[in-house]
């Protein structure tokens, strides 16, 4: 069999030239490759596959999207709208208004069944007649203590006016709901301070306690340490009187007041000893002279045939060490009974009170 390749070239060549816009345009239309491939067959024009892919490819198939059916806020205020401005337009008025004026584009069912929800049905009428023929107004409900006969406009009108009176009461709700918060958060203030004012005073009613239990226990301690040295017999040498009876305690003397000031000052100089601290308030209510008269025949309870210092002299040191330093243990108290015997046992010839500190 004898093949003519000129004849199949200008063929070929006639396809891809004269053709191509018809394959593009039936492809426009939807065809698929076989359904093209056939219907060139059809007309004595054998093509691949592959040669009408190729014509086609720049035309692709636009595939037919649907229309939106879902409704929204927007697509409701813009048939209020359209409705206010003539309440006799058709449904299909309607729908080709909001394509032109407002590109929303949805199917005329939806149109209507939105009207339908505004307050019209329809009758049995023929689909010729005229919209305002077909379709009658609902009754609607009993509305502000009476029956009527509401308009669409009417009832969008008083949709508006129940949307505006829930957010007038949303409003007013969230204002109640701030000012309850603020209210709130003005208590739980008041209620925390309250609490730190109360736990505050707690604080110095647990000092006092302490401190009165510590005055109590000091007083105790006093009077027993003064009772013991009473009942104890007394040795003296010659040229010292011996204390006997009450005589073995020296009377009370006149303590001057403790300035913070003067206090801060004795507190700075103890260093942080209890005992040095007793020292220093021993001098400060003691004078130079007497402390000279004391010295050698006075230790701090009267022991060993010697005077006692005075009790309210004993309560007061006491008194001011507990507060300056909390929880004194019976080896404190031991070492500031020492340390003023001591000072009593050696009296300092240079210095006296806190000049003879370093």
């Amino acid at each position: 069999m004898h093949f003519d390749y000129t004849v199949a070239l200008s063929t070929m060549t006639k396809i891809s030239i004269h053709l191509s816009d018809q394959i593009r345009a039936f492809r426009r239309k939807g065809k698929s490759t076989e359904d093209i491939s056939k219907i060139l067959l059809d007309l004595g024009i054998t093509v691949t596959d592959s040669a009408i892919r190729k014509h086609y490819r720049q035309m692709p198939v636009l595939r037919r999207t649907r229309k939106p059916r879902k409704m929204n806020s927007k697509t409701i205020q813009a048939i209020y709208s359209l409705i206010d401005e003539d309440d006799e337009r058709s449904a299909k008025e309607i729908r080709n208004l909001l394509a032109s004026r407002n590109n929303i584009n949805i199917a005329l069912i939806t149109v209507r069944r939105q009207l339908k929800k505004l307050g019209w049905i329809y009758k049995n009428k023929a689909r010729f007649d005229p919209m305002k023929k077909r379709m009658v107004p609902k009754k609607a409900a009993i509305i502000d203590g009476g029956p009527a006969r509401y308009h669409s406009a009417q009832l969008m009108k008083l949709h508006m006016e129940q949307i505006q009176t829930l957010k007038t009461d949303i409003e007013s709700l969230k204002a109640d709901q701030q000012k309850e918060k603020h209210s709130l958060r003005a208590e739980i203030r008041a209620t925390a301070d309250a609490l730190v004012q109360s736990q505050v005073a707690l604080t110095e009613c647990q000092a006092a306690l302490v401190e009165s239990q510590t005055e109590n226990g000091s007083l105790k301690r006093a009077r027993e340490e003064m009772m013991e040295s009473q009942s104890m017999p007394i040795h003296v040498s010659s040229g010292t009187p011996p204390p006997t009876g009450s005589s073995s305690v020296h009377p009370d003397i006149s303590i001057p007041r403790l300035t913070p000031e003067r206090n801060e000052l004795l507190t700075e100089h103890s260093m942080g000893r209890p005992d040095r601290y007793a020292l220093l308030l021993f001098q400060e209510c003691v004078s130079k002279e007497r402390y000279h008269e004391w010295a050698q025949n006075t230790n701090w309870d009267g022991s060993r045939g010697k005077f006692g210092l005075p009790v309210n002299l004993r309560v007061f040191i006491m008194k001011n060490v507990s507060q300056m330093f909390l929880s004194l243990s019976d080896a404190t108290r031991k070492s500031i009974k020492d340390r003023l015997n001591e000072y009593l046992r050696k009296p300092r010839k240079s210095g006296y009170g806190m000049a003879c500190f370093p």
